[in-house]
């Protein structure tokens, strides 16, 4: 959770290159500014809301669906940093690997496309890159996937 107390003003999604959307240390990248952000929303509207008189259990629950969407954020990086992380921890034959991490990218980037509003406020997805990139990403890979199989 140590993403929760980064300094992240001023960053972007670097991104810019199929090979980049493959490239799992820029999609946690992306995933954790996405995160920070929305804690740090609910954390701002709820000192606000206190701050015009509400209680704290009150102004609590004024926030309830924003914090649903923070925890969502903080479930949804926690799964692509864990599988990520299982990833590079396996000694399998280089083929299932390969496989498993276009697997991870592909989660990584189902994710980022069902949330894009939010990563798009965090400027972690220039929308003209993410649709390149995940088109291309897509397609080759769910040709190899499924072949595969």
């Amino acid at each position: 959770m140590a993403y929760l107390t980064a300094d992240t003003s001023g960053e972007s999604w670097s991104a810019c290159t199929d090979g980049d959307v493959r490239d799992t240390s820029l999609l946690v990248k992306a995933f954790q500014h996405r995160a920070q952000r929305l804690v740090n929303h609910v954390g701002q509207r709820v000192a606000r809301l206190m701050g015009e008189g509400h209680t704290q259990g009150t102004a609590w629950n004024n926030s309830t669906i924003d914090l649903v969407h923070a925890a969502k954020a903080h479930v949804e990086l926690y799964t692509v940093v864990t599988f990520c992380d299982v990833i590079k921890t396996l000694s399998a034959d280089p083929v299932i690997l390969r496989i498993l991490h276009t697997l991870s990218c592909l989660y990584a980037v189902y994710m980022m496309d069902k949330n894009i509003g939010d990563f798009m406020q965090v400027n972690c997805c220039p929308s003209h890159n993410f649709i390149l990139l995940t088109s291309n990403l897509l397609d080759v890979n769910l040709y190899f996937l499924v072949c595969f199989y």
